[in-house]
């Protein structure tokens, strides 16, 4: 059974040394632990770390409508918290979470599509 008194002591401890951006955002790389496969590319802010890590599912923020909101709230396509891990420099965040259903995109896709730019 996990001690909150000390994972709350853990994170408050480390919480303040993570790298935020000038808009104090944190990235997110988020991975399916199903098939191993990248998901997703988001942003975190302070309020949505602690929700995801003390509720188990999913919180991002939105810099283009500045509002913090719950993955499935209205899809209802869940994605729930597994583990984490910061990189060194302590400015980028690799969640492994677990998808409820296959659409994680909000354009009806399994995952968000990246355009190859270039191809050498």
């Amino acid at each position: 059974m996990l001690n909150f008194k000390k994972f709350k002591k853990f994170i408050i401890n480390n919480y303040f040394f993570l790298n935020w951006n000038y808009f104090n955002n944190l990235y997110v790389v988020l991975k399916n632990i199903l098939n191993n496969k990248i998901i997703m590319f988001a942003l975190f802010n302070y309020i949505s770390i602690i929700n995801t890590i003390f509720n188990k599912y999913i919180y991002y923020y939105s810099r283009s409508k500045n509002y913090l909101w719950f993955k499935g709230e209205k899809s209802k396509y869940f994605q729930i918290f597994k583990n984490f891990y910061i990189d060194c420099d302590m400015d980028f965040i690799l969640i492994n979470i677990l998808q409820i259903y296959k659409i994680s995109c909000h354009i009806n896709y399994f995952f968000c599509n990246f355009n190859k730019i270039l191809n050498y």
